[in-house]
């Protein structure tokens, strides 16, 4: 069972190692210990490529979230009266993640700020932050764009569940037939 605790993902992955380890000292078998040692490395292969894409996707869901956080927010970080600048995350190809197969991981190297949108001018000469024309200034984020990244992010996020979960039980399946 994978459960996300403190922002890690945890797996069986130690317990599978340990199984694998015990096998291997049970038996002194070359062709064994060849098998053992190549389903331990292609297994956590595929666990980190499948954690990598759980860690962009997390930091994804984390953007998408401050986004719709500060829909509303005319003032930035530092207080200042100007509106909220959107956060996007960058991902990037980690080819050190994963094999030699051509697979590889993702990694976000930066979350990136949009400073090309213009800010929404909203008549409101009540607001505290309205200029001397009675105008306030919003970030320009459309909460529909959001709502759907954030499925998107969702759908990908299970997906590497999903993967894992198939990695392990693969795993399992062939400690049954080894032993």
């Amino acid at each position: 069972m994978i459960r996300a605790r403190h922002g890690r993902v945890q797996s069986a992955e130690f317990s599978v190692r340990i199984l694998f380890f015990i096998f291997e000292s049970a038996t002194n078998h070359t062709f064994f210990n060849y098998l053992i040692g190549k389903g331990t490395r292609m297994f956590t292969r595929t666990m980190d490529i499948s954690t990598s894409g759980l860690m962009a996707q997390r930091t994804r869901m984390e953007a998408i979230a401050g986004n719709l956080a500060n829909i509303t927010s005319t003032r930035n970080e530092k207080g200042e009266v100007k509106p909220y600048q959107p956060r996007f995350v960058v991902f990037q190809e980690a080819p050190d993640i994963g094999g030699s197969n051509g697979a590889s991981g993702v990694r976000v190297p930066a979350i990136g700020i949009d400073t090309d949108l213009q800010p929404i001018r909203v008549h409101n000469p009540y607001h505290r932050d309205a200029d001397k024309d009675g105008y306030i200034y919003l970030p320009r984020i459309n909460m529909m764009t959001e709502f759907t990244n954030a499925i998107e992010s969702s759908r990908t996020y299970e997906a590497n569940l999903g993967a894992i979960e198939i990695s392990k039980s693969m795993a399992n399946q062939t400690l049954r037939i080894i032993t």
